[in-house]
């Protein structure tokens, strides 16, 4: 594992710090109006964890938020009030990936460590556990019907799990080839839950057949950059495929045809988290030095750029109807020490 390594530049390498973004999806039907985007204003800040908050996703309801972070907690809030309502669990090592089941009754976990848990998102009770022996676990991603989980690997697997009791359900070798290693740093369902998409330190984009595990594609950007693959998030449509990379890019892709539609810089340094609106009219990313900005997919042009604050911004996640947003930031592996997650509106 490789989440300390630091460039020659001091950059810490986003890649490596994967906190799986892959969870940052919220899918719903709000529709934005791109006009009046660019007046988001922060609406409030939710208080409760010592560490860079790596994970961010919104309850289908809208109505909580769940986090992870390198304080070795996980938390879900009151999205409303900004109460924190439960702590799902304490420790030493940092939670990477957080999703909500699609009913909303459950939260899955992940942790480097690679212990991976099922909650109750109402009292907090464990429900399933799993230990796997691939170093560090990054992130994991709730399949739309909710009959599975697919979680991405340190040693590169991609595997899918049965959240019922964590039963391994698939296994396949994912990132066998390329690039810095093996690790897998971010994972996504298809909207129609038919494929996934994964992206890690063999800087490469790979799309799969979900139902057997067949590779469908291997796309790579024409860089001579470094280019870990750190967000991967699907279009509403299933259209399209945004990917966040560690030349500070976020790239469109087509699945279809397997070809890059779009790329634009999003980030002088590294770009980490994006997330799609419900409506499929805005892309939200985050980057190192506290880039948090707002873009429109069709063109590639910036709507707003929002501060939040000089840290780095890890996670990113629209609310299902698409009102607001939802940010993550703070010191890498810091567990000291104040990083609230900021909740911004969009007009």
């Amino acid at each position: 594992m490789i989440r300390s390594r630091r460039p020659s530049n001091g950059v810490v390498p986003v890649a490596a710090l994967l906190l799986g973004l892959c969870v940052a999806l919220g899918l719903g039907q709000g529709t934005i109006d791109i006009e009046t985007a660019g007046r988001a204003v922060e609406l409030q800040q939710l208080t409760g964890h010592l560490g860079a908050v790596y994970s961010i996703a919104w309850s289908p309801d809208g109505s909580r938020i769940a986090t992870g972070s390198s304080d070795g907690t996980a938390h879900i809030w009151d999205a409303q009030t900004g109460t924190s309502l439960l702590t799902l669990e304490e420790g030493t090592s940092s939670r990477w990936g957080v999703a909500w089941s699609p009913d909303g009754t459950r939260v899955v976990t992940v942790q480097c460590g690679s212990m991976i848990r099922v909650w109750d998102a109402v009292t907090g009770e464990k429900l399933a556990e799993l230990a796997r022996p691939s170093g560090c676990d990054n992130c994991i991603a709730w399949s739309p019907d909710g009959t599975r989980l697919a979680l991405g690997e340190g040693n590169g697997a991609i595997v899918l799990l049965d959240p019922s009791d964590l039963r391994i359900v698939a296994e396949w070798p994912g990132h066998v080839e390329g690039g810095l290693s093996t690790e897998v740093i971010a994972i996504a369902w298809s909207p129609d839950g038919t494929r996934l998409a994964s992206g890690g330190l063999d800087f490469a984009l790979r799309i799969w057949d979900a139902a057997t595990g067949a590779p469908l594609a291997v796309l790579r950007a024409t860089t001579y950059a470094r280019n870990d693959i750190n967000g991967v998030a699907w279009s509403p449509d299933g259209r399209r495929i945004a990917t966040a990379g560690q030349d500070g890019y976020v790239r469109l892709w087509d699945p279809a045809e397997r070809v890059e539609v779009r790329s634009f810089r999003v980030s002088l340094s590294w770009a980490r988290g994006v997330s799609w609106s419900p409506d499929g009219t805005l892309l939200a990313t985050t980057g190192a030095a506290g880039r948090l900005g707002l873009w429109n997919p069709a063109t590639g042009e910036a709507v707003s750029t929002l501060s939040s604050s000089g840290y780095d911004v890890w996670a990113v996640a629209f609310s299902p109807a698409g009102t607001k947003l939802a940010s993550g930031s703070g010191r890498y592996e810091s567990r000291t020490g104040n990083s609230p997650i900021r909740i911004w509106g969009l007009p």
